[in-house]
């Protein structure tokens, strides 16, 4: 899936990222409601986000492995674009995910290089 791949897709401005991943879907609706009311990107709202909404639940459609595979890859292109803050929604996850595998490692290489300049952590 192409959308997965391009890069334009999942840019976020500076200030405006916004992660989660955790059991149940708690932190994603905690964090999409909290970007709603302030105005933040998390991947969901980004363009690639959008078309891949359209589909639905990707886990139905392709299986599995295979929409681990176009959400990671979707990740880190998304994770790779962060800058500045980042609003994390991370309590209780599970570091095997897309998240721990994909996102985090890339987070914080930015943070080390000075990209991610601050991370606010959400309950």
């Amino acid at each position: 899936m192409k959308i997965a791949k391009d890069t334009e897709n999942f840019k976020t401005p500076k200030n405006k990222g916004v992660v989660y991943s955790g059991k149940d879907g708690e932190n994603q609706i905690k964090a999409l409601k909290y970007a709603l009311y302030h105005d933040l990107v998390p991947i969901d709202f980004t363009k690639g986000g959008r078309k891949f909404e359209k589909f639905g639940d990707l886990y139905k459609i392709v299986g599995r492995d295979r929409a681990n595979e176009l959400w990671s890859t979707a990740s880190k292109n998304y994770a790779s674009g962060l800058s500045g803050t980042v609003n994390k929604f991370i309590r209780g996850h599970d570091p095997s995910r897309v998240y721990g595998k994909t996102e985090a490692p890339i987070i914080e290489k930015l943070k080390q290089l000075g990209v991610v300049t601050d991370y606010v952590y959400h309950k």
